[in-house]
């Protein structure tokens, strides 16, 4: 998936990793980061420029976060509905995660932009409880400019490093590819030889 992800981000560059950074930021199961330092590593190769780059990703990050925040404030009863009927969580959990969040709000905000699983749901639970839209945007784009500049920057400082472990996935993938397709070749074989010997034992 994240050499897709590469294929991808190459042909579509600034535009590719804002959609790309957008999706993550409202739950596709894809680690940020990742993307993020492809992004840096395109810097490096020359794909694309550092700084736009890294304006190309903050933005991406924004809107997906602000997205996420707003799920939480238009379907928040309907999404802790479900998640209850749903045993995912009780009331008593529900009511403990209400009474930490709303203690710490701020530094649950800032501080989950930089654990990936957490993040989404944690900007979800802002939009839940109605935290204010400007304090929300604001603690969160104060992290999100630390986050995304250290890890595209350490993708385009360690470019040189990403090429290598490009190139040995590469090798890895084509070696698995083979072994995986002479399995498959080897089981299509074994079948029919045993189909034809179960022919001639019982002949029609």
């Amino acid at each position: 998936m994240a050499e897709f992800f590469a294929t991808y981000l190459n042909q579509f560059t600034y535009s590719g990793l804002v959609a790309a950074l957008i999706c993550t930021g409202i739950g596709l199961p894809f680690p940020e980061s990742i993307i993020l330092i492809i992004g840096g590593f395109m810097a490096y190769s020359g794909r694309t420029d550092l700084y736009y780059t890294g304006l190309a990703c903050y933005g991406g990050v924004l809107t997906g976060d602000m997205v996420s925040y707003h799920m939480g404030r238009r379907w928040g009863d309907k999404i802790i509905h479900k998640t209850t009927v749903s045993g995912v969580l009780t009331d008593e959990k529900w009511k403990k995660v209400k009474e930490h969040f709303t203690k710490h709000e701020g530094k649950t905000i800032f501080f989950s932009r930089f654990i990936p699983g957490i993040r989404v749901a944690a900007h979800i639970m802002a939009g839940i409880l109605k935290v204010r839209s400007l304090k929300f945007f604001f603690i969160n784009s104060t992290a999100a400019l630390i986050n995304v500049s250290l890890t595209v920057y350490a993708g385009y400082i360690f470019g040189s490093r990403m090429e290598k472990i490009l190139y040995i996935l590469r090798g890895l993938s084509i070696f698995l590819i083979t072994i995986i397709s002479a399995g498959v070749g080897v089981g299509v074989i074994y079948y029919l030889v045993k189909r034809k010997r179960a022919q001639q034992d019982f002949p029609s």
